[in-house]
């Protein structure tokens, strides 16, 4: 049976569109590659003709569009919410029934328009279906126990289920709203002057550095037992805008919202000495509602365990994206098995709605191979060679931000293979140059994984420090990841590392003591990094670098942070990345094998 099927998110945040072609993931991105607004959450049209172009096909040649969740049930839901707080909360009604009535019901319709389809082949998932989807048929497992958890769907918040190839998926238990993990971590995050639903990293970041002496108050607000999770009533206000969903009960029980609340802390420093008092109150905050979020992750996934009996765990939803929980269910599951897909958030909701599609017509999705995360647009050099005649020095200091290093000029070189450029490039990066690097396929999610990447030494502080300042302009308190070749895994992390959340950077690992200083400028205050390890299968251009560069310092290992400027999406094209490496102090560029490098006065 035929099954061409393009998967479609949007309307919330980080929209995306997938295509999958008889059980086979062929092309997958988020509007915001082609936008360039972050967390885009418009219909992704230009990410769906990237899609049908990958596939070669045209959209009326699809067999069904598959959106990600029900918006008729998500609007019940929030009209019920909505009529909760009617009259005294009447602009916010007023708001909230507009943005519905004017776009978010009618995406049958939209679709329907913006492909020009039948408007019969357009299906709708149930969100946390898709999210168990993606996370389950994007795994290695014919059977597992499923997990999600998330701010909300429809009207759940969480689900508990199992998986088989053969006989599909079967949601077990779920959470019903407002009882939701997410949204009580979003609105500590924007309680801590942090933006909800972009910035969580930084509350799990900024945790490091505290104590969680408000465990007591964070168990009574987050309450779980025997897989029922709840929350207090009279703390959160989950209708209101994310940045200020929290109740004069939580002000009183914590003090005033904080503003910068990681001020004095670095996780390039080997202590914290001469921190104001007001952020170490603000990390033991956050250090507080991280040990309640793992807690009750793990807790979950051991009812998951229980009614399943499985070995293998699939987790998925925006909690997902907690490193420091999946390396807790990693150590502490007892799972055999723990499966974070590449994007477990509301993007890869399209992919799960697809694959879930193909299942439902019969075309079961095989288990993808590891580069199932490099299936967004091309590097294309060919654009590089013909914009930088038009660029002279003078043109690149328009470009600089302040304190970025003058260039005299710029030089340019080919390489044939991926051996004589990795071998050149790790010289470089040895020498202390931060390099852009671009190669092959984007990444598909938020995380850079070789394909759009920004690389430096992992052992070199000094550069860590510039690369903060006049390249990420990153605040110091947030720690960089590290990729690693496969073979050396085990002498960074010891023998029990594993599969497959190391992969693609979805879970912290502890790095034993005797390599901690080789790995410095990637290391977190608490001793643990965020890994990607690398095999050559995974990415082979990338793998030979970090190769080469074992060859030249005794360790196959990067310290690698995302392609792409603060608050801007990853790079898609070689254009982004060339205007990131003209704003910035980076030393050279890599678009495949074609270098750009700056010569200093």
């Amino acid at each position: 049976m035929s099954a061409r099927i393009l998967g479609v998110s949007a309307f919330y945040h980080d929209s995306a569109a997938a295509l999958v072609r008889d059980g086979q993931l062929v092309a997958a991105c988020a509007e915001d590659r082609f936008s360039r607004v972050k967390h885009d959450s418009s219909l992704p049209m230009r990410a769906a003709q990237f899609c049908l172009a990958q596939g070669d096909l045209a959209a009326h040649e699809l067999d069904a569009v598959v959106f990600y969740e029900r918006p008729d049930y998500k609007f019940l839901r929030v009209l019920r919410v909505l009529l909760s707080g009617y009259p005294r909360g009447g602009g916010r009604f007023a708001r909230g029934i507009v943005s519905w009535i004017s776009e978010k019901l009618w995406v049958r319709t939209k679709l329907s328009d913006a492909l020009d389809v039948d408007p019969a082949i357009i299906r709708f998932v149930e969100h946390h279906t898709s999210h168990a989807a993606y996370a389950f048929y994007a795994s290695p497992y014919a059977r597992a126990a499923l997990l999600t958890l998330d701010g909300v769907g429809e009207d759940t918040c969480g689900s508990i289920g199992i998986a088989d190839r053969a006989q599909g998926i079967r949601a077990l238990e779920s959470t019903p709203y407002p009882h939701s993990l997410g949204l009580v971590y979003a609105a500590i995050t924007g309680y801590l002057g942090f933006r909800p639903n972009d910035a969580e990293c930084s509350t799990m970041a900024l945790a490091a550095f505290g104590k969680p002496q408000h465990r007591e108050l964070f168990e009574r607000l987050i309450a779980c037992s025997e897989g029922q999770l709840r929350i207090a009533p009279g703390h959160f206000d989950f209708a209101a805008d994310h940045s200020h969903s929290y109740l004069p009960a939580l002000r009183r029980a914590l003090g005033p919202p904080r503003h910068d609340a990681a001020a004095g802390f670095s996780a390039l420093a080997d202590n914290s000495d001469g921190t104001p008092a007001t952020s170490r109150e603000a990390a033991d905050i956050a250090a507080s509602l991280q040990l309640r979020t793992e807690e009750v992750t793990l807790a979950l996934a051991r009812r998951a365990r229980e009614l399943t009996g499985e070995q293998a765990l699939c987790f998925g939803g925006g909690v997902a994206f907690n490193a420091v929980a999946v390396g807790r269910l990693l150590r502490e599951g007892g799972f055999a098995g723990v499966f974070v897909p590449p994007d477990p958030g509301d993007g890869g909701g399209a992919i799960g709605a697809a694959l879930l599609e193909s299942a439902r017509r019969g075309v079961v999705p095989a288990a993808p191979g590891s580069d199932q995360i490099y299936s967004g647009p091309r590097a294309q050099s060919d654009s590089v060679a013909t914009m930088l005649p038009h660029l002279d020095p003078p043109q690149w200091a328009t470009y600089a931000m302040e304190g970025v290093s003058a260039v005299a000029s710029l030089s340019t070189q080919a390489f044939d293979d991926d051996d004589a450029l990795g071998a050149w490039l790790a010289e470089r990066i040895a020498g202390g140059a931060i390099a852009g690097w671009m190669s092959g396929g984007s990444e598909f999610g938020p995380r850079a994984l070789g394909a759009r990447s920004i690389l430096c030494d992992p052992a070199d502080l000094a550069t860590a420090h510039r690369l903060s300042r006049l390249v990420k302009r990153r605040a110091a308190f947030r720690p960089y990841a590290l990729s690693v070749a496969d073979y050396d895994a085990e002498c960074v992390f010891g023998a029990d590392w594993r599969w497959p959340p190391y992969r693609w950077m979805q879970a912290t690992a502890p790095v034993r003591p005797e390599m901690r200083q080789a790995v410095r400028a990637a290391l977190h205050i608490d001793g643990t990094t965020r890994p990607q390890v690398c095999a050559h299968a995974d990415h082979p251009a990338y793998f030979t670098l970090l190769r080469a560069f074992g060859a030249r310092r005794g360790l196959a290992a990067l310290l690698n942070t995302s392609l792409n400027d603060a608050g801007e999406p990853l790079a898609a094209t070689a254009e982004d990345a060339l205007l990131m490496f003209a704003r910035t102090d980076m030393d050279l560029l890599v678009v495949d094998r074609q270098v750009i490098e700056k010569r200093r006065p």
